[in-house]
């Protein structure tokens, strides 16, 4: 059973945790994709069935103008709760529980083994996901995942001295390794040109660099000079920047706010943050008659709990614990059902801690949802507690 997951890093730290050695043996990321009918995938501490969750599975089931012609890999949102593609009506409006999907049917029931048999094997990716242990005075809810680098810490945080390099850091460290710019002297009432700051502040040296500098650049516009303020960098692109200009202004923010999640793995060597969960699937494309865009749905394969969880639930979802049994998995064209089936097991991998009963209630979205805690004695045992106190 598995009703509840976490999902806390953004697009770009996914496809870089989900870094993988492709067919020519080169390191590389997936591609993200953002689902065809317009939903959103948001970070939550607290995923509760029918929203959307990052999913990775291959590139051959996109056309290649889809996807970048080095992807093997796709991380696609999709909605947690299958939608079958014979599914008439409401898409979000299923008249039975698609979840999750019992492996011990999974091949003779229609609604996985049709999707099956097309190949549309796919892996959910989380953080890791929740289970309550019943107990006489209640339920307690824990949290389950794989085992963590020294890196990280709960709720998930890269630590700062190991952290891994995305794309905005590179740039905010290109700036910072970068000598600084000259800047025109600002005060509060007025602002000193140009001209003026260097004939009353400059030395010899800085007036011969300033001198030289400008001689050898084409001229740029000032920003508009007014009595009581500066104009801001952002109007003097706005107002006064011609193309030049704008594109020289602009290039750090164009480079922070883009999301080219395909040549990440160019700009990430190693991950050092989080170890996603990777959990089997099975997915299926639902398509409306009036021709809007496919909907992508999922439900999460379920075995029997080993070792690890039987203790707090009979059933877990199917782990995939190494790389080659990802690969696996998602190569329906290369592994057939029939052996791809075999990783379909209850496995031995995951490390849990007891969790806040704010996760009970799937509107709490907040990081005490994954923070460790001390699981509440029951409450006759803290009203002896609290009567024996005085005593010790």
């Amino acid at each position: 059973m598995c009703g509840r997951t976490a999902c806390t890093l953004s697009p770009d730290e996914i496809v870089a945790a989900c870094r993988f050695k492709s067919a020519n043996g080169e390191q590389n990321c997936p591609q993200w994709m953002d689902a065809a009918n317009g939903q959103k995938y948001y970070l939550s501490y607290n995923k509760a069935p029918t929203s959307y969750t990052p999913v990775l599975l291959s590139s051959q089931h996109f056309d290649n103008s889809e996807i970048s012609a080095k992807s093997e890999r796709v991380v696609l949102p999709m909605k947690w709760g299958l939608t079958l593609s014979w599914h008439k009506g409401d898409p979000y409006k299923i008249p039975y529980e698609t979840n999750n999907c019992r492996a011990e049917g999974m091949l003779e029931k229609r609604t996985y083994r049709v999707p099956l048999q097309k190949g549309y094997r796919c892996v959910i990716l989380a953080d890791g996901f929740f289970e309550w242990k019943t107990l006489k005075e209640g339920k307690q809810p824990y949290f389950f995942y794989f085992m963590q680098p020294e890196t990280v810490q709960f709720p998930f945080k890269i630590l700062p001295d190991n952290s891994a390099s995305n794309s905005k850091r590179e740039i905010k460290e290109e700036n910072e390794s970068k000598p600084p710019k000259l800047q025109p002297k600002v005060e509060t009432k007025e602002t000193v040109s140009l001209t003026n700051l260097k004939e009353e502040k400059a030395d010899e040296d800085i007036k011969t660099e300033l001198k030289e500098e400008n001689e050898s650049k084409p001229p740029r516009l000032q920003p508009k000079v007014e009595t009581n303020e500066t104009v801001s960098l952002t109007n003097l692109k706005e107002e006064k920047a011609d193309d030049d200009t704008k594109t020289e202004l602009s290039d750090v923010q164009q480079e922070s706010e883009k999301s080219d999640y395909t040549n990440l793995s160019s700009k990430i060597e190693e991950w050092h943050g989080p170890k996603l969960l990777t959990m089997a699937g099975v997915f299926d494309i639902w398509k409306s008659s009036d021709g809007s865009p496919p909907l992508y749905s999922y439900s999460i394969t379920t075995v029997s709990a080993s070792s690890d969880m039987d203790w707090c639930h009979h059933r877990m979802p199917a782990i995939l614990s190494t790389p080659k049994e990802v690969n696996d998995w998602l190569d329906f064209s290369n592994v057939p059902l029939n052996k791809a089936s075999a990783l379909i097991k209850p496995q031995k991998c995951l490390s849990h801690h007891p969790v806040s009963k704010a996760v009970n209630n799937s509107r709490n979205h907040t990081p005490d949802c994954l923070k460790p805690v001390k699981p509440e004695p029951p409450p006759s045992l803290k009203g002896c507690q609290q009567l024996q106190e005085p005593h010790t």
